[in-house]
């Protein structure tokens, strides 16, 4: 088969991909179908994605063409299965088989995501049917996420359901802006461009509304950081570049200003500032959670206790808090099933020890070096 076509039947795959992928996404909104046993969890959109990425694999493994992929990304496959596979053995030792199961499966999701993303790299112009599929679900989880806002009636009354549904949503939002911003940088066409930019802003917009104060922060350095890359290593497109960073600053401050004195709900900054959040109940939970976490942590350092059984584990530590001697903080959240540490590296060394940490440590090495 030609490069020509080989190129072309990876933009169609990646096209395709990228669309279903954006549904899988935003299928986690719909009110149907809905677990028995709610959990933060997007598992309808984790449904529709490794069904689409089986299909793909299997497409893969049956086309004519065999892709050689480059030694970093040999050598990154190998430490995530490897990885993979420390997560199933931790079977042997979880209490719940079936969450440490689904632990290993979701990691087989992302060594098939990186397959995908490798082969299209390797087949050369498939960047912009990614983006594509980025920019799709960014415009229609803003849509979804502005029709919630502007049809709340008691922002008080809906505020922790709107925090806990859309805050999952701002952490990857603030991953892909930066993305859609530096894509459109070097669009060609006027409506690629157009297209981008659209994508990017209703992405920054719906990290905004997220009210997720780690996400706004960490969307701000991803940002700051694609700029100023963009001014060092680049000399074409510093004009459009400083374009949109003025109009990108604008819009931030301008959401930011218009929740704080036009509207009953509260923007990021107030939540940062502690105006809309005096008890920093939020923040305590946090110092919360990584303690205990780290209670839990400690205790099973070599093997972990074992792939998504933090939340199962974790009454456990907070027994061993409440009895130590060097820790008199106070005992809060009762009544929450708390499911995570808040803090990744934390809750990967209490699920899968230091072997777990240190292999995945090592996935990331090859493509540093690459």
């Amino acid at each position: 088969m030609s490069s020509k076509a080989s190129g072309s039947r990876s933009e169609i795959a990646a096209a395709s991909i990228g669309l279903v992928t954006a549904v899988g996404l935003l299928a986690t909104l719909l009110p149907i179908p809905r677990a028995l046993a709610m959990s933060n969890q997007p598992w309808v959109g984790e449904l529709v994605i490794s069904g689409l990425l089986f299909a793909f694999v299997v497409w893969a493994l049956l086309s004519s063409d065999r892709i050689k992929f480059c030694g970093s990304v040999r050598s990154t496959l190998i430490f995530m299965c490897a990885f993979t596979v420390w997560s199933l053995c931790s079977l042997l030792w979880a209490s719940d088989d079936w969450a440490a199961l689904h632990h290993t499966f979701e990691w087989v999701i992302y060594a098939c995501v990186v397959l995908l993303a490798a082969s299209l790299i390797e087949n050369g112009n498939a960047y912009r049917p990614l983006m594509y599929g980025l920019g799709f679900t960014a415009i229609i989880l803003f849509l979804i996420c502005a029709s919630d806002f502007l049809s709340v009636a008691d922002f008080a009354s809906s505020e922790t359901v709107i925090r806990i549904r859309y805050g999952k949503f701002g952490e990857m939002t603030a991953l892909i802006a930066p993305l859609l911003a530096g894509a459109g940088l070097y669009g060609r066409s006027k409506k690629y461009l157009i297209m981008s930019a659209a994508a990017w802003m209703c992405s920054w917009m719906v990290t905004m509304l997220s009210l997720s104060k780690g996400a706004f922060i960490a969307g701000i350095i991803g940002h700051a950081v694609m700029f100023i890359g963009v001014f060092i290593f680049t000399k074409q497109g510093r004009r459009r570049a400083l374009i949109a960073c003025l109009g990108w600053v604008v819009l931030t401050l301008g959401a930011q200003a218009y929740s704080s004195y036009a509207t009953s709900v509260p923007a990021t900054t107030d939540y940062i500032t502690g105006a809309a959040d005096r008890t920093r109940s939020t923040s305590e939970m946090r110092v919360f959670t990584w303690k205990t976490s780290w209670t839990l942590a400690k205790t099973h350092l070599l093997l972990g206790v074992g792939g998504d059984n933090f939340g199962v584990r974790f009454n456990e530590a907070r027994i061993l808090r409440a009895h130590s001697a060097d820790d008199n903080s106070p005992e809060i959240a009762e009544d929450y099933v708390v499911e995570r540490a808040h803090n990744e590296a934390l809750q990967m060394l209490a699920e899968l020890g230091i072997p777990g940490v240190i292999l995945c440590c090592l996935i990331f090495v090859p493509l540093l070096l690459c």
